[in-house]
């Protein structure tokens, strides 16, 4: 789980404190994906192994547990992980490969033979299939409060099957599967395929941050009030130079005898050794800033919020480099 803490109540909690000594900066922080390939594979094709959809009539949208359009989440997905560009080429099959007839589910996992020629024939290293999108379509009625009027959405539990082929494997290398659900405010402009789409689009999401790694914004709060010297750190912290920063900021610590002062660059420093990809050095800068805080404060608290998630990072980081080998580590 990952955590974290609104800048706007950031700014509320620390009321206390001069609005002009505390900013606030947003990044894009990478997290690994639940599946790590081998840097051998580079070339991926998406390929549709899913049951066939059930006939769709226009203007109607069927309600119950019910298959969905594997050919548009393959679609989806595939140009998700192009968009991720961490495979050199990801091919989409257009075939589905799905033997079953009518709508009953057949389980057929791709054999050892049907997947090395599938991956022979694409001239790619691995496979990842479409194996299911379950469907569990519902029509809900909700109110907000104050208010008389109830209002109608409908509602899509969504649970796909993504299976990952490798041509050396008797079976799947992995499987990956979720639930998640999707909700719709009924209207006459709703129809069938916007639905369909819409699913698509959601899940494809969804499956490409657990196929490969990706961005999500982090927030963070510095100090650069109470000196010139800080302001100037400050400044730097805005051109994106935190080799600057930290050295104002180290010198400021190792000079002053004010608590509060050395509590301010200690804390900086750890947001600097974190955003240089330090963390165990962000993480004892972070201790030594909360020596010097008296517990149960509202300071005291963000501090904690701030150990939490440079635990989760340092916990993280063995995965990423893992899955970041193939940049040579850069990203």
């Amino acid at each position: 789980m990952k955590s974290y803490i609104p800048c706007f109540l950031i700014l509320l909690m620390f009321g206390c404190f001069s609005c002009n000594s505390i900013r606030t900066i947003s990044f894009e922080q990478l997290y690994p994906a639940e599946v790590s390939f081998p840097k051998q594979v580079s070339r991926v094709a998406v390929v549709n192994n899913a049951p066939p959809a059930g006939p769709r009539k226009k203007g109607m949208i069927a309600l119950g547990e019910q298959e969905g359009d594997g050919k548009l989440l393959a679609e989806a997905l595939a140009g998700a992980l192009a968009d991720s560009r961490y495979f050199d080429q990801v091919i989409i099959c257009d075939s589905a490969l799905y033997a079953g007839e009518g709508r009953t589910f057949l389980p057929h996992t791709l054999s050892k033979a049907e997947v090395e020629e599938l991956t022979e024939a694409m001239d790619v290293d691995a496979l990842l299939s479409v194996e299911r999108v379950r469907l569990e379509i519902d029509e809900k009625e909700y109110s907000y409060p104050d208010m008389p009027v109830i209002f109608s959405a409908l509602e899509a539990k969504v649970t796909p099957v993504v299976n990952v082929y490798v041509p050396s494997r008797e079976r799947p290398a992995t499987s990956v599967i979720y639930t998640d659900s999707l909700y719709w405010d009924i209207s006459p402009n709703l129809s069938v395929d916007d639905v369909y789409h819409d699913i698509a689009s959601f899940v494809s999401s969804g499956l490409s941050q657990k196929l490969v790694p990706y961005w999500v914004q982090a927030d963070r709060i510095y100090f650069d009030g109470g000196s010139p010297e800080m302001r100037d750190a400050g400044v730097y912290v805005r051109e994106n130079d935190w080799e600057a920063a930290a050295k104002i900021w180290e010198e400021i610590y190792g000079r002053v005898k004010s608590k509060k002062q050395k509590m301010y660059a200690s804390f900086n420093l750890a947001l600097a050794y974190e955003m240089k990809g330090d963390v165990d050095s962000a993480i004892q800068w972070l201790k030594k800033s909360q020596s010097y805080l008296d517990p149960n404060t509202e300071l005291m608290q963000i501090m904690e919020v701030y150990s939490i998630q440079l635990e989760e990072k340092k916990q993280i980081m063995s995965r990423l480099s893992l899955q970041m080998e193939r940049f040579n580590h850069k990203y």
